[in-house]
């Protein structure tokens, strides 16, 4: 088979799509145009997946009896809801989370190797904080956003320092 980068990026896209779709899913019921919304909002219009993305995506989902057509509304607007099987297959999915986040940490290494040019010089401290973040008990959340809020509110105050020295 012969690279094709586009065909990688479109399959890491719509896997990542249908992770969300069942999430956020597992909320409400949603149309194809809401979900695309959705993921807008949330990347804050960063990644918008097309319309030739999402709604394979959704196909294939009802096809794999993973989300169902709830209704169908005016012109034709389908409203699409998570179905038992979603919700057990998005469970496991969310169950697998920690041994994701080994394999990425044994491979964040490497990654930086092959693209240490593009790779930003904290980096590793990025990575560290994430690892520790993760590592961290549930009873200590609060205390763990405390520490990272007051990181972002003290690089914001960095931030705006550097735009009064240029002026």
């Amino acid at each position: 088979m012969e690279y094709n980068p586009i065909l990688i990026k479109k399959k890491k896209e719509t896997g990542i799509v249908s992770l969300f779709v069942l999430n956020s899913l597992n909320k409400s019921p949603k149309s194809g145009y809401d979900l695309i919304s959705e993921l807008r909002e949330f990347t804050k219009g960063a990644w918008v997946p097309s319309k030739g993305t999402m709604y394979p995506v959704l196909k294939k989902m009802e096809q794999d009896s993973l989300i169902i057509v709830k209704t169908v509304e005016k012109r034709s607007r389908k409203i699409f809801a998570i179905t038992s099987y979603g919700k057990k297959y998005l469970k496991k999915i969310k169950g697998l989370r920690n041994e994701s986040m080994l394999h990425i940490v044994q491979f964040r290494k490497i990654f930086a190797e092959i693209f240490k040019e593009n790779c930003r010089f904290y980096m590793d401290e990025l990575l560290e904080i994430n690892d520790l973040a993760n590592e961290i008990g549930s009873e200590q959340k609060e205390k763990v956003c405390y520490i990272l809020k007051r990181g972002i509110t003290d690089m914001r105050k960095l931030k705006q320092s550097q735009k009064h020295v240029r002026k």
